[in-house]
């Protein structure tokens, strides 16, 4: 939905230390504020019963479909009240732009998920990471050359590698300060730059990089984001089908690097 006075109703960003599933409205100078005018209130409140009535049709409302263990959806299950139309048909309407900033980063998510075979839960938006693998806390960054919006030259890669304060799902609170809670991070590209060949679903066209939080903590202590240059530099560079390998072998480093020097 997007307009003059409206553009779109997303999650507040986290930095911003709001509660998790609560809608904020992005436009022009409008906040949710209490002296906002009748008119801006009632289309808020319609816009949200729209939300919750297309999110939450059909729910499991049993405790184990909670938000931190809901189960996965099946694409054929029906939207009560929508004529026919299924879940696919929605997921369809509102993910068939892989290339969009969002989307290409969950699908980043979701091919090294594949690759390390730890996609046995539904994504859970709010976790303090992307990816838990073999006890292990992974990170993935995405970036690309080519935007699903008009561009005269392909885009420059950079990848935020900011501190942050993380909401605790069990608790519902943010807890701790400020910090890179993974262990590793994985910075992905997708590195085709002639958008007329442009095909993100192809794993074979995406560059992956394997680095510990340590070494970004100790090259980057203060940085908010890391060029792609800045990437190559400290990471393990590899494609899909090598990046199992690589992130094992990071991880065993690691683990090495942190036995040498603890106490005997």
């Amino acid at each position: 939905m997007q307009s003059d006075g409206w553009k779109q109703v997303f999650p507040a960003p986290a930095e911003e230390r709001r509660r998790p599933g609560a809608l904020r409205f992005a436009s022009k100078g409008i906040r949710d504020e209490p002296d906002m005018p009748l008119p801006f209130l009632q289309l808020k409140s319609a816009i949200l019963r729209a939300v919750d009535i297309t999110v939450n049709a059909g729910a499991d409302t049993s405790p184990s479909s909670s938000p931190s263990g809901a189960g996965f959806r099946n694409h054929d299950e029906p939207i009560p009240g929508l004529d026919g139309r299924t879940v696919g048909d929605f997921w369809r309407w509102a993910y068939s732009d892989v290339l969009s900033n969002r989307n290409r980063s969950i699908f980043a998510e979701y091919i090294i998920g594949v690759a390390l075979g730890v996609l046995d839960k539904p994504r859970v938006e709010w976790d303090a990471v992307d990816l838990r693998y073999g006890g292990f806390k992974i990170e993935v960054k995405s970036s690309a050359y080519c935007q699903s919006w008009f561009q005269k030259k392909p885009s420059t890669i950079r990848f935020s590698i900011r501190k942050a304060v993380f909401w605790n799902l069990e608790t519902g609170t943010y807890e701790g300060e400020a910090t890179r809670s993974a262990d590793i991070y994985v910075f992905c590209v997708h590195a085709e730059k002639d958008k007329s060949k442009i095909s993100v679903l192809d794993v074979l066209t995406w560059e992956f990089y394997v680095v510990p939080a340590e070494i970004l903590n100790r090259e980057f202590a203060r940085g908010k984001s890391l060029s792609l240059a800045a990437v190559r530099r400290v990471a393990v560079r590899c494609r899909w089908d090598g990046l199992k390998a690589a992130v094992d072998g990071v991880l065993e480093s690691r683990v090495q690097a942190a036995a040498e020097v603890t106490p005997k």
